[in-house]
């Protein structure tokens, strides 16, 4: 997008409040590219008029509408990393989450079954119902076959 017309018109009529309104209001990425525009046009500027010291002021213009684009774009990855590694995590708490319950389904059915290994399944689930009880997980409905509180079934 061309962003010289608003350029020109801050030049003209030196109006620094509503420029930098004008440049606040715009997206990051394009307060970039009026900067852009801005230096392009000072170096037009300058070329016809050789105005001096502009040529050091607009290096420094330059300069700094580099680091600034550098740091949106360094925010803009780091957003991107931060939502990658969101879903990543949200991928992990489904996977365990799933495990869980094939886990605690198969608790149940060594119990409910008198499976070799039932006595330790018993203790097993009392020990899975006690710390979905400190995390705050618990759900009787989970549990709905097998009361391990009472170490006997429903």
């Amino acid at each position: 997008m061309d962003y010289m017309q608003g350029n020109i018109n801050f030049l003209t009529d030196g109006d620094e409040e509503a420029w930098t309104n004008w440049i606040a209001s715009e997206p990051l990425l394009d307060q970039v590219d009026i900067l852009n525009d801005l230096t392009a046009l000072l170096t037009e500027v300058n070329e016809d008029e050789a105005i001096p010291g502009m040529a050091e002021a607009i290096a420094r213009l330059e300069q700094v509408t580099n680091d600034y684009q550098e740091r949106i774009l360094d925010e803009q990855l780091a957003l991107l990393k931060l939502e990658m590694v969101e879903e990543e995590i949200q991928k992990e708490v489904m996977e365990i989450d799933e495990m869980t319950k094939r886990i605690r389904a198969y608790v149940i059915d060594c119990i409910l079954t008198a499976a070799s290994n039932a006595k330790e399944m018993r203790k097993l689930a009392k020990d899975m119902v006690a710390l979905e009880k400190q995390w705050g997980t618990y759900d009787p409905h989970n549990w709905i076959l097998y009361n391990p509180d009472n170490d006997h079934r429903l």
